[in-house]
């Protein structure tokens, strides 16, 4: 990625109210704008390429509309050790949480994050994969129950809300950006935007 004297606009490409939240945490002015494409992996697809896939799909929906703004789309693909191809998407409701949850419990769970930056006045095309696991404790029914009714995680992929309550559904967590299990990963982004002249800190 290069630097240059024009230091573009920033658009988050989103519908998360998380991730409008962590890239506040920046303290960079930025605009949202919700993208509007089919989230549906195709056949045989892995979660890696998956969540980079649509990633950049949604940066590059709303990249064509402002091509002088620097726009960051960002996506997160959730998986089971033992089921690398069955990918655990946002439950909707609260008995799918359930369900989710209870699937999870004792498990070790992958969440793939990718984040891509896209600028078409200044060539820049750029996705990065940031990975976190996350060994989840054996969850009883009236756990899972009390935690969907307080959190209520329906638009989480996995049914956790890793920044309120649901920390205490872990047992322990690998990984080297805890914003990356949030949604959006806020390292790598830091480093993006100093790239193209955006001061962070």
């Amino acid at each position: 990625m290069r630097s240059d004297q024009f230091r573009p606009p920033i658009i988050l490409a989103s519908t998360s109210s998380i991730r409008r939240q962590l890239l506040s945490r920046l303290n960079v002015p930025f605009d949202v704008i919700s993208p509007e494409i089919d989230e549906s992996p195709f056949e045989r697809e892995n979660a890696q390429t998956l969540s980079c896939r649509l990633a950049e799909q949604k940066a590059a929906t709303i990249s064509a509309q402002f091509p002088h703004a620097l726009v960051i789309g960002s996506d997160q693909v959730v998986w089971i050790e033992s089921e690398p191809h069955v990918f655990i998407g946002k439950p909707l409701t609260a008995a799918r949480a359930y369900e989710q949850l209870r699937n999870l419990s004792g498990k070790l769970v992958h969440f793939e994050t990718a984040v891509n930056v896209q600028c078409q006045q200044l060539n820049i095309n750029r996705t990065e994969l940031i990975r976190f696991l996350v060994h989840f404790r054996n969850l009883s029914a009236v756990e899972i129950q009390r935690y969907v009714a307080f959190d209520q995680p329906f638009y989480s992929a996995g049914s956790i809300k890793a920044e309120s309550l649901g920390i205490s559904l872990f047992e322990a967590m690998h990984g080297e950006d805890f914003t990356a299990l949030m949604g959006l990963p806020l390292i790598k982004l830091s480093q993006m935007l100093r790239e193209v002249g955006w001061q962070v800190p």
